[in-house]
C-alpha cells in the first residue's frame, strides 16, 4: 500500500510488540523510523521500513461496543498509533484482530477518514465493516491466516476432510457452478 499510493488507509492492530514498545516509550508527536511486522512468522515475509508520526501511545484496555463479542474485555497492552501520512497503523504488544470499530473510536479515529481499512479477519468483522464498507475484498495472506485452507500445509489431516482433500462432506453438495462472484463483495 505504501509502494502503490492507494490513498488514506488504516491497519488496526498490527501484532508487533518491539514497535509496539518502542513508540510506547516515545513521546506523542514525535517521529519513529522502524522495521514494522514480518515477526509472526517466515511465511510473513520481511519487515519493512516504516517512518510514522506517533499519534498515540500507551496502554490500551476497553470493552467491545460492536456486534461480535458486545461487552468482552480487550487488553492489546502497550499500543500505538503510528501515522505516515498516507498510512495509520495500530501496533499491539497482544495479538487481536479487530472484528469491529472500535479500533477507530478508542485511538480518536473515525472509520471515515479512511479509503482503504485493511483487517486481518475471516468474517466475524464482517458484522461492523459491511455496512459501512464500499466493498469487502478477501485478499490471500502469505502468513498462517489463508482464506483458501488448501494453502495451509495439512501433513496430518486424516483422509476424506472437507476442502481439504476436495471431497464434499457426505451428504454434501459441492457447488460446481460458484464462478466465484460473491468472493468479492
Amino acid at each position: 500500500m505504501l509502494k502503490r499510493g492507494v490513498g488514506r488507509a488504516v491497519v488496526p492492530y498490527l501484532h508487533d510488540p518491539i514497535v509496539a514498545k518502542a513508540a510506547a516509550s516515545a513521546d506523542v508527536g514525535n517521529q519513529l523510523i522502524m522495521a514494522l511486522g514480518g515477526n509472526s512468522s517466515e511465511l510473513a515475509g520481511m519487515p519493512i521500513l516504516f517512518t510514522g508520526i506517533v499519534k498515540f501511545a500507551g496502554p490500551l484496555r476497553y470493552r467491545i461496543s460492536g456486534p461480535y463479542r458486545t461487552g468482552g474485555k480487550i487488553d492489546l497492552g502497550a499500543a500505538a498509533v503510528l501515522d505516515s501520512g498516507a498510512i495509520i497503523v495500530i501496533v499491539t504488544t497482544q495479538s487481536v484482530t479487530a472484528v469491529d470499530t472500535d479500533p477507530f473510536t478508542q485511538c480518536g479515529l473515525d472509520t471515515n477518514e479512511f479509503d482503504i481499512i485493511a483487517l486481518h479477519s475471516k468474517t466475524h468483522f464482517r458484522a461492523a465493516y459491511a455496512p459501512i464498507a464500499g466493498a469487502i475484498l478477501m485478499v490471500e495472506t502469505p502468513d498462517w491466516g489463508h482464506a483458501d485452507l488448501l494453502g495451509l500445509p495439512c501433513r496430518n489431516a486424516p483422509p476424506g476432510i472437507y476442502p481439504i482433500t476436495m471431497a464434499p462432506p457426505e451428504g454434501g453438495i459441492l457447488d460446481e457452478t460458484d464462478d466465484g462472484a460473491n468472493d468479492a463483495l
